[in-house]
C-alpha cells in the first residue's frame, strides 16, 4: 500500500516572534542573553507535504478554525488538481484535530481517500519533523517583532530541501510497522 499510493501529509502548526534561538555568541567572558516578550504575536499555518515536496501552506494571523481548514483544503485540491482527477492514487494522511472532524467537513473529506492518525501518535506524521525543521530555520532569523515574520516564515519552509522531505519520511515509516503489529514503540 505504502509504495503503491502517494500519500499527503497535513497538519498545523504555529510560529512565535519569541522563538528565540537555542545558541547564540558572545565576547568572551560576556554571557549570551536574548531578551523576548513572553508569548509575542503568534501566527498559524496549515501546510501539505509529499516525500517529496511542498505542496502548499498557508499563514493565519489568527487562530485558526475548522472553516479555514476547509479553505485551505479548496485550495490545495484547486492548486493540486491530480488529488482530484486521479483521486485513487493519493491518500491524505490527517490527525484526529477537531478542526480536521468538524461535522460539516465531513461530506467534503468523504470524497478523498483520508487515512486518519492513531491518538497521541505524531512520530507517525512526517510533517512533525518538517515542522521542526521548520522553526530550527526560524530561530536562525530570530524576530522580535512581526515586521516580515511572515517573509521569515516563507524562507524557512523554503530553506527545507527535497532530501529532509524524504528523510523525515522514511523516519516515520520506521516506526510504522511496529505500530500496525502492535508493538511497543521504543
Amino acid at each position: 500500500l505504502i509504495e503503491e499510493k502517494e500519500f499527503i501529509f497535513i497538519d498545523e502548526t504555529s510560529f512565535r516572534t519569541a522563538m528565540t534561538p537555542f545558541y547564540g555568541y558572545a565576547k568572551a567572558g560576556e554571557s549570551c542573553t536574548a531578551t523576548t516578550k513572553v508569548n509575542g504575536e503568534e501566527y498559524f499555518m496549515f501546510t501539505a507535504i509529499t516525500k517529496s515536496r511542498v505542496l502548499g501552506y498557508q499563514i493565519f494571523r489568527k487562530e485558526h478554525t475548522a472553516e479555514d481548514f476547509g479553505a485551505f483544503m479548496v485550495g490545495l485540491l484547486e492548486n493540486n488538481k491530480e488529488i482530484i482527477e486521479e483521486r485513487s492514487k493519493y491518500i491524505i494522511f490527517l490527525d484526529n484535530a477537531p478542526i480536521h472532524t468538524a461535522d460539516f467537513l465531513k461530506p467534503f473529506l468523504k470524497r478523498l481517500n483520508i487515512f486518519w492518525n492513531a491518538p497521541y501518535s505524531p512520530f507517525l506524521n512526517p510533517i512533525e519533523e518538517f515542522f521542526g525543521n521548520c522553526k530550527r530555520n526560524f530561530r536562525k532569523k530570530y524576530v522580535l517583532n512581526t515586521v516580515g515574520i511572515v517573509e521569515k516564515i516563507h524562507g524557512s519552509i523554503q530553506e527545507i530541501v527535497p532530501a529532509c522531505l524524504y528523510s523525515s519520511y522514511v523516519h516515520s515509516l520506521a516506526y510504522l510497522s511496529d505500530c500496525l503489529q502492535e508493538k511497543s514503540i521504543k
